[in-house]
């Protein structure tokens, strides 16, 4: 997986079992491997654990506003 498929099954996990279920990587990396039937690195989940997926919308405010 790449790491934005990563990203996109992280923010999807957290967002269906919220709470406990995926308050911590290693509980989102064994979802992602029931739910999605991937086998990711817990490397790669710890790194993108707290990453989200901006909307379009922010993202042009961010480039508007801040020029990212």
């Amino acid at each position: 997986m790449t790491k934005d498929e990563i990203v996109f099954c992280i923010n999807c996990i957290q967002s269906i079992y919220p709470g406990i279920w995926s308050d911590t990587p290693q509980k989102v990396r064994d979802l992602i491997q029931d739910v999605y039937d991937e086998d990711v690195a817990i490397e790669d989940v710890e790194e993108l654990f707290s990453q989200r997926i901006i909307e379009e919308d922010e993202s042009l405010i961010l480039y508007n506003g801040y020029g990212y």
